[in-house]
């Protein structure tokens, strides 16, 4: 008895309907696996530049550059301000680092098991490194910037060249990884608060016993 040509239609168009499902959901994974990629490169520029050990002479993070400062300046009332202030920074900092580096193993984690990756997750990862980038901004790289004008340092040329370097080096990062957002948003994303921010100040050094 020959097959109903209505069932043989509906047979073609439900064979055609799943492949194209498992196509979509193969180009999703790919898609999702590159902007983990993307996201693990943006996370790894960011620890060589605010994380990473280096010598003090190649040094250009701010606590670094807070470590310059050595003295009291006019707006801070005494030396045990400065020991203070260096101490949050510092501290502040060690626990900022704690939290890039579980970050950093739940990015390795999906790297590894890239099969369990799904948009969700990237936008999840997304928000989290942006709350990231927003708590070291306002801590660490501006906190650093009001102290250091406020008090004074030994090498003006030093700390100006490094903090010059830093913040160069800072401000392209945040806009590769705004643009990596944007991106996101492109595709229907969703990328959280925390808006990412550029450094837009300078520090202006007093030098220790002459300004």
């Amino acid at each position: 008895m020959p097959v109903p040509s209505w069932a043989t239609a509906l047979a073609t168009i439900l064979t055609f309907l799943v492949s194209s499902m498992i196509m979509f959901r193969g180009h999703e994974k790919k898609e999702a696996i590159d902007l983990l990629k993307r996201l693990n490169r943006l996370a790894q520029e960011f620890n060589t530049l605010n994380m990473e050990p280096r010598n003090q002479d190649r040094d250009i993070k701010m606590p670094r550059i807070v470590d310059l400062v050595s003295y009291q300046g006019s707006k801070l009332p005494s030396s045990d301000h400065v020991r203070l202030y260096k101490d949050k920074i510092r501290v502040t900092n060690d626990t900022l680092e704690g939290w890039f580096d579980e970050y950093n193993e739940r990015l390795k984690l999906f790297l590894d098991y890239s099969k369990f990756l799904e948009m969700k997750t990237i936008e999840s990862l997304t928000k989290s490194f942006r709350r990231l980038l927003f708590h070291h901004y306002e801590k660490i790289v501006d906190e650093s910037i009001e102290f250091i004008n406020k008090a004074g340092v030994v090498d003006k040329e030093e700390a100006t060249t490094k903090f010059e370097e830093f913040k160069t080096n800072y401000n392209n990062f945040i806009d590769r990884f705004k643009i990596y957002c944007e991106d996101l948003k492109e595709l229907g994303l969703k990328v959280g608060d925390w808006e990412p921010r550029t450094i837009a100040k300078d520090i202006d050094v007093k030098i220790l016993g002459k300004d």
